[in-house]
């Protein structure tokens, strides 16, 4: 945050100039006669902070009350006090050389479990602070993730809806657009009656030219809202209806032609002097435990080796998966294979290993860490495989203990189903 780089975007120039010269858009305040531009900009700024987070690196530029920094737990007021009481506020004073935490300056100011629990907070060991968006599992910002974030914020300031299954249900009916908008309306008493647009200022004659003398409100619309409602309903449960025949009877058809698969073998074997390392992560949080688990088979589905381990803490679930991956490649590395197939049921950590460019995970390290041994190899594949294709890499992160090489006589049964 000392430094501030020149923006690109001559438009930003004209806003930086004006409204926030000697200091970063995050710190920039409304000024003396904004535009509405700026106004504008600003609102939404509440947004972007609320769903964005820090990736700590050198940490010159986090304050630790102002800026969102921890993972799913946040100090109180007095924790705030206690830091600022010793002349900290940025995290910087928090760290030893070296960019790691100091913990007995924690413990003496948060306690132990706090203590520990900041600890657990990764920083990167290279490059600098990283300002990542938090608001989508990838931390890549997008227009849909900010809405949603918005709107998180806006529920947690009104009174919440009595009747979400209702709604959920409204929405997912299969009619046009426009019915559902309408429905919401009359639900919503967001109709231009006469009577709403008396309301609003609006001069017109408020008796109902059917009947001449009630008001024409909402309550004329209860009965045909009751019978559309209804109706609509009843349509939507003959089509599942219809639709779930339809598909007993494909299903009785695909049997009767032998094509349904036998549900043992998920696992497809690798090529001919190809490797494959399937890995996977497990969480116990009431141990405050995590556990991982990877084993590497070649092309007769033969258990080559295997590594389970259990772990202290609880990270979070990107960083332990990509830790047991790079427990596995580290272990074919070793091993001296050439040609490896590395699978895991983690879609975003397969996503991000494949993508180039910067990683905003708080695992970064370790992605780099994993596509640097990668090099290494002739040829390294990353894919991704569901849970049911992971079932002997699973049942290792569960078993809460520690071992190397061998596999374990109760998980003999599962390796099997592959051969």
């Amino acid at each position: 945050m000392e430094n501030h780089p020149k923006p690109r975007l001559s438009t930003v120039q004209v806003l930086k100039a004006k409204y926030f010269p000697f200091s970063t858009f995050l710190e920039a305040n409304l000024g003396n006669n904004p535009s509405l531009v700026w106004r504008s900009i600003l609102y939404g700024r509440e947004t972007l902070l609320k769903g964005s987070i820090w990736r700590i690196a050198n940490s010159d530029s986090i304050r630790i009350r102002e800026d969102n920094w921890l993972h799913n737990f946040n100090l109180s007021s007095r924790h705030f006090e206690a830091l600022q009481e010793r002349g900290i506020r940025r995290i910087s004073q928090l760290l030893e050389e070296g960019r790691t935490w100091n913990l007995p300056l924690l413990r003496s100011i948060l306690g132990n479990h706090l203590a520990y629990r900041i600890s657990l907070v990764p920083i990167r060991a290279t490059g600098s602070d990283l300002f990542a968006w938090s608001g989508s599992k990838d931390n890549v910002f997008s227009v849909r993730s900010a809405y949603f974030v918005a709107l998180e914020g806006l529920q947690q300031n009104t009174v919440r809806n009595p009747f979400p299954l209702f709604w959920n249900l409204i929405w997912k009916l299969d009619v046009p657009p426009k019915i559902k908008l309408f429905l919401w309306r009359v639900g919503h008493q967001s109709l231009a009656t006469r009577d709403n647009l008396g309301k609003r200022g609006i001069t017109c004659v408020l008796e109902y030219p059917v009947c001449g003398s009630a008001r024409k409100n909402q309550a004329h619309l209860n009965k045909a809202w009751k019978e559309l409602i209804s109706n609509l309903l009843c349509a939507t449960v003959l089509a599942a209806r219809n639709c779930i025949i339809d598909l007993i009877q494909v299903s009785s058809q695909q049997n009767q032609f032998g094509h349904r698969q036998s549900s043992n073998r998920h696992w497809i074997l690798p090529p001919e002097s190809t490797f494959k390392l399937n890995c996977d992560a497990a969480v116990y949080a009431h141990l405050d435990k995590w556990g991982l688990g990877s084993v590497i088979r070649d092309h007769n589905a033969s258990v080559i080796c295997c590594q389970y381990s259990l772990q202290d803490g609880i990270p979070d679930i990107p960083l332990a998966e990509a830790a047991t991956i790079l427990q596995g490649i580290s272990a074919a590395l070793s091993a001296g294979f050439e040609r490896l197939i590395i699978e895991s049921d983690s879609l975003l950590i397969v996503n991000e290993l494949n993508r180039s460019g910067t990683c905003f995970l708080s695992c970064h390290d370790i992605i780099c860490k994993v596509k640097q041994l990668a090099r290494n190899f002739v040829s390294c594949i990353f894919a991704y495989t569901p849970r049911s294709n992971n079932r002997l890499a699973h049942s290792l992160a569960n078993l809460r203990s520690n071992g190397n090489g061998r596999l374990p006589s109760s998980l003999y049964s599962i390796a099997l189903l592959y051969r």
